[in-house]
């Protein structure tokens, strides 16, 4: 089983080199890296989401033919979606389940605009947000580094416009933080994404409880997906997949 980890705005896939270590040696880890970060460094920074899924769809399409999962978080949560749905308008195989962590239904609008925030604002929003170590808001050159990624991403999640279209044949299961400032009917409205019925998983934290308590995402993630070898077999629907919204807190 292999699960391709979208990370969140800002980030890049060292953000979640450990999760390596903790999942299953059955499991074979792919971290996605968007331009402009990490591996990528080089590369141009993309500030237009659709572009951004493009260049994750060319880039994972002739690996899709055995059993997969998809996890993203936050912005991730975004691009793992759009690139599901390009994957849905061809003959791919589509994932086993979607994981979507710390994030809004995609057609809950965005009403802000914080990547136009001035230099000051912007870091004090993404101190408020969390995530972001001390050392770095104090250290002048790497906020020079890391400015123009964050903003980069953060004009490509809130300039997203949401098309509605047919429900995806893929399971939701969403990762929901007590702490974060998300609504519950935000959470909710995936439930239009997607044919089968959604789960919802409650962890303790806030925004990025998931790099504080990796362990327990990746148990849940587990627990979800149960036996891998499931997968190689056609997916029959059960009452279980049809059953009303699951609530469960993960303490």
């Amino acid at each position: 089983m292999k699960i391709y980890v979208f990370h969140h705005a800002g980030g890049s896939s060292y953000s979640y080199f450990h999760f390596r270590n903790l999942f299953p040696k059955s499991f074979d880890v792919e971290l996605l890296e968007l331009p402009g970060r990490g591996k990528k460094f080089k590369e141009k920074l993309i500030s237009d989401v659709e572009e951004i899924v493009h260049g994750v769809f060319e880039e994972i399409k002739h690996n899709l033919s055995t059993p997969y999962i998809f996890f993203g978080h936050s912005m991730g949560a975004l691009v793992a979606y759009l690139t599901l749905k390009r994957i849905a308008a061809t003959d791919l195989r589509l994932p086993a389940k979607f994981f979507a962590s710390g994030s809004p239904a995609p057609s809950v609008l965005k009403d802000s605009k914080r990547f136009l925030l001035p230099s000051d604002d912007f870091w004090s929003m993404l101190k408020d947000i969390g995530g972001i170590p001390d050392d770095l808001v104090l250290d002048e050159e790497m906020k020079n580094t890391f400015e123009p990624i964050l903003r980069a991403d953060f004009q490509a999640l809130e300039t997203y416009q949401h098309q509605h279209s047919s429900r995806i044949d893929v399971p939701i299961i969403i990762f929901v933080a007590d702490q974060d400032n998300i609504s519950d009917e935000q959470y909710q409205l995936w439930q239009q994404e997607s044919s089968a019925a959604i789960r919802i998983c409650k962890f303790s934290g806030d925004h990025f409880y998931l790099l504080k308590n990796s362990r327990q995402v990746i148990d849940t993630i587990l627990a979800e997906v149960g036996d891998p070898l499931a997968f190689e077999l056609p997916r029959q629907i059960s009452s279980k997949d049809s059953s009303t919204l699951l609530d469960r807190r993960i303490k």
